[in-house]
């Protein structure tokens, strides 16, 4: 893969101050106008920590989401990852652009997650598709 290229899926930690260790995104989750943050350049999982990506529908709103399942391994990663950072902001950063910045409320235990973001059906689609190639290339032998 050329280091150039984003990465499908990946979950990088929100910071407070710029750093070293940090780049700038934009937020275009929390409206048009975008809010900037930074977020740290290592992620703390990606597309490896996954098993699979299926996009639903909000019960609510309708809105196309991504369910995103977790592999074993990336299980436990995610509870580690939730469970150290309460309060504080992740980054979902897929196929290189930032979809949303949640706080975390709460250890996530069962190894699933659901992305919401101001995607239409096809994005959302594609960027599935794109996660579930970037796992099935990684888990084949």
């Amino acid at each position: 893969p050329q280091p150039n290229k984003p990465l499908p899926f990946q979950v990088q930690l929100v910071v407070d101050q710029p750093g070293d260790n940090t780049e700038p995104m934009t937020n275009y989750a929390s409206g048009d106008s975008g809010e900037a943050i930074n977020v740290q350049k290592t992620p703390l999982l990606d597309y490896t920590a996954i098993n699979s990506a299926m996009v639903t529908r909000n019960a609510s709103s309708g809105a196309p989401e991504i369910n995103v399942e977790f592999s074993e391994e990336g299980k436990d990663l995610l509870a580690a990852i939730t469970k150290e950072n309460i309060n504080k902001r992740l980054a979902i950063v897929m196929d290189g652009h930032l979809y949303s910045a949640p706080v975390i409320r709460s250890e996530i235990s069962d190894g699933k997650a659901q992305i919401t973001g101001h995607f239409t059906e096809e994005e959302a689609n594609a960027l599935a598709a794109k996660i579930n190639e970037a796992v099935a290339a990684f888990n084949r032998p």
